[in-house]
This record gives structure tokens, C-alpha cells and sequence, in this order.
């Protein structure tokens, strides 16, 4: 963590390529360069070796909003809701399924960044917030404690515990997906 994981990031870049120094990221970390400017190559400074986690994005409301699925979610903006939407941070995969949600879908929910999901969850079941895309991992004890509802997969399918929770694309955004992952990178030239 610090500066969006570019202080990692450029770390281990600029680390020696002797196998010692292992990078473990999330998809977003070649998104941060795109943002702001960085002290190495995020895409030949660092060498992926492998996928390591495929993480389950889901969408969740507060309890109270008066939504139970997507089309009433995009009819509630179109009808003029202010509506929020907490995520892990700007540039998290969390905040681009944010983006693209909007841009597919024609609305315009207001980003909130957080310092990691947990907080953002806090403030949802908190209803300072009426929306959170994040983990099914960081949601799922708010989910069956009843503080909040779940309305949608993020991803291509649902996660395997939950397979007959419907995809954002099978609520009416045909083509929605946004996926977040963990990757194991070494510095460029880790034999």
C-alpha cells in the first residue's frame, strides 16, 4: 500500500532481477501510471508470472434503498437520484466496473473512493452511501446479517457460491463485466 501501490510497484521494478523481490498486485496496478507519473515502466519494468486470485465483484445497496435490481437501479438514477457508489479506491478494479457501469448504463453515480473496501461497506451499512461494488469476501457477513442487500454479480458469471446470483449483463447491460484479479510479478528480466 501508499500512493495507489506505486510505491510497491516501483520497488520491486527497479529491484534486482535475482528472483528475491516478488510482487504481489492487483489488475489496477497498471492502471495508477495512467494517472499520475511514475518513477519506472509498469509494463516492461515488471514481469507477470502468474495469476494468483480471481476475486468475486458484487454490487450491494443499503438495506433501505428502494431497489431490487438493476433496471430499477438505472430507472432510480434516470429519474433523478443522487445516487453514491463506494469503492476501494480510485483506480481500483472496483472503481473502473464503477465507471463502466456508468458509461454502459447511462447514469451517474457518484464515485466515492475509500482506503479499502471494509470502510466502504462500514459507511454503506451506515447509509451514508447507497451503493458499493467490492468483494463478496468483504460483504458477505453484512449480506446475511440483512445490512444491506445484494443486487448483482460484476463479473462474466456469478461467483460459485452464490450461482444463481445474475450478472449485471443478465440484468439488462448485455456485454457488462469487469473483473479484478491478484498477480504474482518480478522485476523484468527474473529468469
Amino acid at each position: 500500500p501508499g500512493g495507489g501501490t506505486m510505491i510497491g510497484n516501483e520497488f520491486v521494478a527497479r529491484a534486482a532481477p535475482d528472483g528475491y523481490t516478488v510482487l504481489v498486485a492487483l489488475n489496477s496496478f497498471v492502471v495508477n501510471p495512467a494517472r499520475k507519473k511514475v518513477n519506472y515502466d509498469p509494463l516492461n519494468g515488471l514481469m507477470p508470472v502468474t495469476q494468483a486470485v480471481a476475486l468475486a465483484l458484487v454490487l450491494v445497496a443499503r438495506s433501505d434503498l428502494k431497489v431490487k435490481s438493476i433496471p430499477e437501479l438505472i430507472q432510480m438514477d434516470r429519474d433523478g437520484a443522487k445516487l453514491s457508489a463506494g469503492t476501494s479506491g480510485t483506480g481500483s478494479p472496483n472503481h473502473l466496473a464503477l465507471e463502466l457501469f456508468n458509461q454502459m448504463a447511462g447514469t451517474k453515480i457518484t464515485h466515492i473512493p475509500y482506503k479499502g473496501e471494509a470502510p466502504a461497506v462500514t459507511d454503506l451499512v451506515g447509509g451514508q452511501i447507497d451503493l458499493v461494488i467490492t468483494t463478496l469476501t468483504t460483504a458477505a457477513s453484512q449480506i446475511e446479517a440483512g445490512r444491506i442487500k445484494l443486487l448483482a454479480a460484476v463479473g462474466s458469471k456469478p461467483p460459485p457460491s452464490m450461482p444463481n446470483l445474475p450478472t449485471i449483463a443478465q440484468q439488462g447491460l448485455p456485454g457488462y463485466q469487469a473483473e479484478a484479479w491478484q498477480g504474482v510479478f518480478v522485476p523484468a528480466g527474473t529468469p
